[in-house]
């Protein structure tokens, strides 16, 4: 697999489908979140699509070989090179805090297709939610980057 090519085309996709990405509070396309930078320990070669931190205790990112998360008390992750199942719940925010500067969050389960562990992670709704949604859908359909495609 070719880190840099699937990063190209997993990034671009975010893009594509991201509105006004400089204005989200907790979520960065193609890099790891600053805040996030201290506890992301990238693998030789690995590459971020991904990153978002709601605090300390909450956090995820999603690369060209792992979704990791800090949800709940524990740190997760799995290797979606084997087609990921995603589910995210209230991405758009519906029902949002009475407070307006509460950050409105859900929380998404990531599945490995391969191995059936998953990962939970809480994201920022709204616009921001496409981040992390896109990165995950890049593990879902762009199977020449899968573990065993056509070209991996």
């Amino acid at each position: 697999m070719n880190d840099l090519a699937a990063q190209n085309i997993a990034v671009a996709s975010v893009r594509r489908h991201s509105m006004t990405p400089d204005q989200w509070s907790h979520t960065v396309i193609g890099c790891i979140h600053p805040k996030l930078a201290s506890l992301a320990d990238l693998l030789p070669s690995e590459l971020p699509i991904a990153s978002g931190v709601i605090s300390d205790a909450s956090w995820w990112f999603i690369s060209t070989r792992r979704v990791v998360s800090q949800h709940e008390g524990a740190r997760r992750e799995l290797d979606p090179r084997h087609g990921v199942e995603h589910e995210f719940g209230n991405f758009k925010g519906i029902k949002r805090s009475e407070s307006p500067s509460a950050p409105s969050t859900s929380v998404a389960t990531v599945t490995s297709l391969k191995t059936k562990e998953s990962v939970q992670f809480e994201f920022e709704t709204g616009k921001a939610s496409m981040a992390p949604i896109y990165a995950c859908m890049f593990w879902s359909r762009v199977t020449a980057f899968h573990h065993g495609g056509p070209e991996a």
